[in-house]
């Protein structure tokens, strides 16, 4: 081999890694995050608490992504390290998730960002 392909092979090889390297992984919820919720829950109550990673070890940050999570519920992180966070899920308005008027579920929206991604997860 020529010194000239042995150094555009190096290139190559050095360019690869590092593209490989700097490629940022988004957090992760939880593949399902159902909870149930008896009707007699009250304000401040916990309804759900849930793990997030992050496999590049950055420091997530945990969000409400929609005015009817926001006006539903507030959202408390705890257990943060580098690449993980507890999100702990708690009722502000029980009116909101009133099941005598024909509602069966109620789907919340959170957010993860670790600096470089924003992944969304509507519950």
């Amino acid at each position: 081999m020529t010194r000239l392909t042995q150094l555009v092979t190096f290139l190559f090889v050095l360019f690869s890694i590092d593209s490989v390297w700097l490629q940022q992984l988004p957090p992760q919820f939880p593949p399902t995050m159902f909870a149930f919720m008896p009707e007699n829950k009250t304000n401040g109550s916990l309804i759900k608490s849930f793990d997030v990673t992050d496999a590049d070890n950055d420091v997530i940050t945990l969000d409400i992504y929609d005015e009817f999570t926001r006006s539903s519920v507030y959202l408390v992180q705890s257990n943060s390290r580098r690449g993980f966070v507890t999100g702990n899920v708690y009722l502000i308005n029980p009116a909101n998730f009133d099941f005598d008027r024909g509602r069966r579920e109620v789907n919340l929206g959170f957010t993860a960002n670790d600096g470089q991604n924003t992944v969304r997860y509507e519950q």
